[in-house]
């Protein structure tokens, strides 16, 4: 039986337990990366014994039971194929669960740089190499998964330490990630189960990343992101405006990252943070500059790519992105949140400045 699930779609925010706290100030494998939105469908293979469960808050769950194919999230396509792409998730499987791979870099016509499998109860390598971890069942770990087509460069990482590399020369052009419980070959009577979490997608960063002073211009309109007359109030409005290049630096921002994927984005002249006036998760609700901090998140950011070097602005608190007003073009049109439509007046384009 083969069932296709409706078409989901993440956003990336992630609620991410922070892993990482047990590998100190080493860098993540997410630095240099920026996330990207994309979906998924289940592909259920099985006799009706294997399936999937979503179990809410970006939680899911699959099992496959002996003499059935798999249960798979097929994610789509990369939106980028000629760079370093990157898997984040939080992963469990039990004790049962054995020759079954759970997450797999694959390309139709190009094969599997990255096929984690569990093999006997608890333990974990990639195809058919060495085991790199033993004791790994009933527990939730941090796995990351990176492959570069050009390059042919593949690693992947458990709770940040680097675990597989492997060079795969290719030329396939058709690569996308799929996470589940795929038989191996499990014995009778067997049955794996996987759950994953906070599945987040990564591509390594162009022109300087994320971070750092840039220019935030709308892709309609090619007008910046400005604070209003320069001011330094708490309060002061935000807009769209020709960008001016002067000494006010109102046009110009910091981007900082808070973490967890997140970042405050601070407004060069006045060093105050762009903000979600009252914290509203209304669309509609206007965007405003404030003192950063506070009990409230509507002051951070996830900067997430859309392709073609364009980012969408998704407020932390609201879940609601950065939006020109009616895609207008004009200088003074006011900047607001609204929920995501795709539209251009949604896309910024971020440019490095000294």
């Amino acid at each position: 039986m083969k069932t296709l699930f409706p078409r989901m779609v993440l956003s990336c925010l992630t609620s991410a337990a922070v892993l990482y706290a047990a590998v100190g100030t080493h860098a993540a494998p997410t630095d240099g990366f920026v996330q990207y939105s994309t979906g998924f469908y289940v592909q259920n293979r099985t006799s009706g014994c294997g399936g999937y469960s979503d179990l809410g808050g970006g939680h899911h769950r699959t099992w496959v039971c002996a003499g059935e194919e798999r249960v798979e999230m097929r994610w789509d396509n990369w939106p980028t194929q000629t760079t370093d792409n990157q898997w984040q998730g939080d992963v469990m499987f039990d004790s049962a669960t054995q020759k079954t791979c759970i997450m797999q870099i694959k390309s139709n016509t190009g094969g599997e740089p990255i096929y984690i499998q569990v093999t006997t109860p608890g333990t974990m390598r990639n195809d058919a190499s060495t085991v790199f971890a033993t004791g790994m069942a009933n527990t939730w770990f941090r796995l990351n998964s990176i492959f570069n087509p050009v390059t042919g460069a593949s690693s992947a990482y458990i709770n940040g330490s680097l675990k597989v590399t492997r060079n795969y020369p290719t030329s396939a052009r058709d690569w996308y990630f799929k996470n589940g419980t795929y038989n191996n070959g499990l014995p009778t009577g067997g049955k794996s189960t996987a759950e994953f979490r906070n599945i987040t997608h990564w591509i390594k960063s162009s022109g300087g990343g994320i971070t750092g002073f840039k220019r935030i211009v709308a892709r309609h309109s090619g007008k910046d992101v400005v604070v209003e007359g320069a001011s330094t109030a708490d309060g002061a409005n935000i807009f769209q405006y020709t960008y001016s290049s002067g000494t006010t630096r109102n046009d110009e921002w910091e981007i900082i990252s808070v973490g967890s994927g997140y970042y405050r984005v601070m407004n060069r002249h006045s060093g105050k943070a762009m903000v979600v006036q009252s914290a509203s998760t209304a669309n509609g609700a206007n965007v405003i500059q404030w003192t950063y901090g506070g009990s409230n998140t509507n002051d951070e950011w996830a900067i997430e790519s859309v392709g073609s070097g364009y980012y969408r602005f998704v407020n932390r608190n609201s879940g609601k992105v950065l939006d020109v007003l009616n895609s207008g073009t004009g200088n003074g049109v006011n900047i607001q949140q609204d929920a995501w439509d795709s539209g251009q007046n949604q896309q910024f384009q971020l440019i490095s400045i000294q």
